[in-house]
């Protein structure tokens, strides 16, 4: 994003006593990622509580698993492959022309590969949700809509 900077926890390595407390357990998302996954990831996670700003939430899970739940004003775009149609590309390019918005993503599997497919088809602000729908459904239950 134009004119931002990020700030990004890592650990040195995977220290399970650490982490091993009921709050981990229960939020497995918010134990920082060492070095090397970082560097993995084809963009950042943001949170739901971190989204002030404009922003598109696509669903790129099962349409089973969207219709029974998902996020208040998310898109559904299907989970085939790393690949979308033209016509959701064309979409989010539209969006983000009339808007500077932000394009979050929550997914099954393919959420990574996803990403790196967007951002190599030109799409700007690509991030993927942190802990997706169950962190949602934990810290976030009104954003919730069931199917």
């Amino acid at each position: 994003m134009p004119g931002s900077f990020f700030i990004v926890n890592t650990v040195k390595s995977t220290q399970p006593d650490l982490y091993a407390n009921e709050f981990y357990q229960t939020h497995p998302w918010e134990i920082p990622p060492t070095l090397p996954q970082l560097m993995k990831r084809p963009c950042f996670l943001i949170s739901l509580h971190d989204l002030s700003m404009p922003h598109l939430l696509i669903d790129a899970r099962s349409k089973k698993e969207f219709e029974h739940q998902t996020l208040v004003n998310a898109f559904f775009m299907p989970e085939t492959s790393s690949l979308l149609p033209d016509y959701c590309y064309e979409f989010i390019e539209c969006k983000q022309r009339k808007k500077r918005e932000l394009l979050v993503l929550m997914g099954g599997d393919n959420v990574e590969a996803l990403a790196r497919n967007l951002i190599e088809r030109g799409i700007r602000w690509v991030c993927m949700l942190k802990g997706g729908i169950q962190a949602a459904i934990i810290d976030s239950p009104d954003l919730i809509r069931n199917g």
